[in-house]
């Protein structure tokens, strides 16, 4: 329990340590229910429950979205940079006549599609306007680079390949592969 009210500060509370800086929405709720446990069962909680679901939903936003509001919204900001370094190196690297047919290229792929996927679902399950953050500009382009890879693995599936490793260069994979780009 200590180790989870620590890391709930830790991660929400903003960089600065100074007062006035927002509770995370589960350290408050867990103090809430040590003050008051039969809160569980009193239907006049519900409200209160919504409003610290928002208040988490708004924590988890602010982390994903401002690098500067806490450590750990830094941390995932590097985390996701790195993983689109890495994912572009490896997609150059991979042209290479003599390292195209590696399956190790499908796993570091598959690694870098799966944070980008992980980084987008839960940016869209926590913005409050769900049809604005579909037809924002970056989160189109954000979307368009991570479908092909579901295309392709769906074909390749389709084919009984699932790494591309036997027939993956395909002329038909061609246009899916530049929309990466």
């Amino acid at each position: 329990e200590y180790m989870g009210h620590f890391l709930s500060v830790y991660f929400f509370s903003p960089v600065s340590g100074g007062r006035g800086g927002a509770m995370s929405a589960a350290a408050t709720f867990r103090r809430t229910a040590e003050v008051h446990p039969e809160q569980d069962t009193d239907p006049r909680a519900i409200p209160k429950r919504r409003l610290q679901i928002k208040s988490l939903q708004q924590n988890l936003w602010t982390l994903l979205e401002d690098p500067s509001s806490s450590n750990a919204a830094r941390v995932i900001n590097i985390i996701v940079m790195i993983t689109i370094v890495t994912s572009v190196i490896c997609f150059i690297i991979e042209t290479l006549p003599a390292l195209e047919d590696s399956p190790a290229w499908f796993y570091i792929e598959v690694v870098c599609v799966a944070i980008f996927s992980v980084e987008y679902v839960l940016r869209f399950l926590t913005c409050e306007n769900k049809l604005r953050f579909v037809i924002a500009l970056l989160n189109m382009i954000d979307l368009l680079a991570i479908l092909p890879f579901y295309v392709t693995l769906g074909m390749n599936l389709s084919k009984g390949d699932p790494t591309g490793v036997n027939g993956g260069g395909d002329a038909n994979f061609a246009f899916v592969r530049v929309i990466r780009m």
